[in-house]
């Protein structure tokens, strides 16, 4: 005879139907640009981040990008307190211990990657900066990673800023972006009024009074260089290295977007109107469905395959919101 025992350790298999609003408010916890913007591109998306769902697929995809972001940060940071850069053994000793202070930078299934990862990063942060040299000799560094919290129209506004500065007695925030593919001509005219860098703008003209000249769209591309067949992280960077000096300008692009009085205006207005709706949905004034146009765009949804089969079956509720926004 076989008799099956359930184990009591089995994990239940949530559905995305029985998952309600949590306890969350516009009001009282506030809202980042990013997560303004996962409920426009669907309110199922929304749902779920705002309990805290997600996968460990999601961080490798953004792994990359938040070394070399959260690098280049400490870069600038360490030059505007001490009015010169930072010796390549500190850079190599950040990036080394990055993820002993982001312990959920990879995930426990992709620490094999954290090695590789880190030797591309030190490669392209150095070559960033020798690049792009007159930053440090041109540019008046008002801040950088600087956090924003403040209450706007009864609303919590909160977001972090990557770099302001001062050039030729304006002021100007930068926006770093790390990307694998960069389609210029698509890019060019989506920043042209892209949400999160006028999000940026208000919120830097609302917390200090002055008047914003625009935004500076620093794209980084992202090599996803692998290792050769028998080849040492040490020749691996050496080749990476080459690539780079080779054509620096492939991997390195800036466009400048200055917004007029009328481009911020028509935007608090539309925040207002986004604002409104997002309160209103978590007042249940507005009903919660999936916007199947954005399942997959240029990348697919981190929550396609849990959509497809209305299971949470590899998802963990493990990713609370506002981490970035730590001081």
């Amino acid at each position: 005879m076989n008799i099956k025992v359930k184990s009591k350790f089995k994990k239940e298999i949530v559905r995305i139907r029985d998952i309600s609003l949590p306890d969350y408010s516009l009001q009282r916890d506030g809202i980042t640009q990013g997560l303004i913007m996962c409920y426009l591109k669907c309110r199922v998306e929304f749902l779920l981040r705002i309990n805290e769902w997600g996968t460990e697929e999601n961080k490798k995809a953004f792994a990359n990008g938040s070394i070399t972001h959260d690098t280049l940060d400490k870069i600038y940071s360490y030059f505007m307190f001490h009015k010169k850069l930072p010796k390549l053994t500190t850079i190599k000793k950040w990036i080394d211990t990055y993820d002993k202070k982001n312990k959920d930078w990879l995930g426990d299934s992709h620490k094999e990657d954290a090695v590789r990862i880190k030797a591309m990063a030190f490669v392209i942060v150095t070559e960033y900066i020798r690049f792009y040299k007159k930053d440090f000799e041109d540019l008046k560094i008002l801040g950088a990673e600087n956090i924003f919290d403040f209450k706007w129209k009864g609303f919590r506004l909160r977001g972090k800023k990557d770099l302001r500065y001062m050039q030729n007695d304006k002021v100007w925030i930068m926006e770093t972006k790390t990307s694998a593919r960069i389609e210029e001509n698509t890019l060019a005219e989506k920043i042209a009024f892209d949400f999160q860098s006028q999000f940026y703008t208000f919120a830097e003209e609302q917390e200090y009074g002055h008047t914003v000249a625009g935004v500076v769209y620093n794209v980084i591309r992202n090599p996803g260089h692998k290792l050769g067949k028998g080849e040492t992280l040490f020749q691996f960077q050496n080749r990476l290295r080459r690539e780079i000096r080779k054509d620096p300008r492939h991997f390195f692009k800036r466009w400048e977007i200055p917004f007029t009085k009328l481009d911020k205006m028509e935007f608090k207005q539309e925040l207002l109107w986004k604002l409104n709706e997002i309160n209103d949905l978590l007042n249940y004034r507005l009903k919660i469905y999936r916007n199947e146009k954005n399942c997959v765009t240029r990348f697919k949804c981190v929550f396609l395959r849990a959509c497809a089969s209305g299971k949470l079956v590899g998802y963990t509720k493990t990713h609370p919101l506002f981490v970035e926004l730590n001081p």
